[in-house]
């Protein structure tokens, strides 16, 4: 991206070269100064408390898993009863 705005200096006009040096700017300060320096350093300060998630919030957000329920009556039979890694069924 910064190479595209920085092509408008190119242009011939101007305002559109302003425009270009502007936007590369910005997304060379975004990108490499806040994303890799601020945020991490932020997150570290703040600790666990990235975390933290209102009880209002959790109260409304929907409760939902990846995996299945795991409540079930006996313990877990395998798939497939003495196969290795190399004899996976095709």
């Amino acid at each position: 991206m910064i190479l595209v705005f920085s092509a408008f200096i190119l242009s011939g006009q101007q305002s559109i070269g302003e425009i270009g040096i502007g936007l590369a700017a910005a997304v060379l300060l975004d990108a490499f100064l806040l994303r890799t320096l601020l945020v991490p350093a932020l997150m570290h300060l703040s600790g666990r408390g990235n975390w933290w998630l209102p009880g209002w919030l959790d109260r409304i957000l929907p409760h939902l898993s990846i995996e299945p329920d795991t409540q079930s009556s006996g313990p877990p039979t395998p798939a497939l009863a003495g196969a290795t890694h190399s004899q996976a069924p095709r």
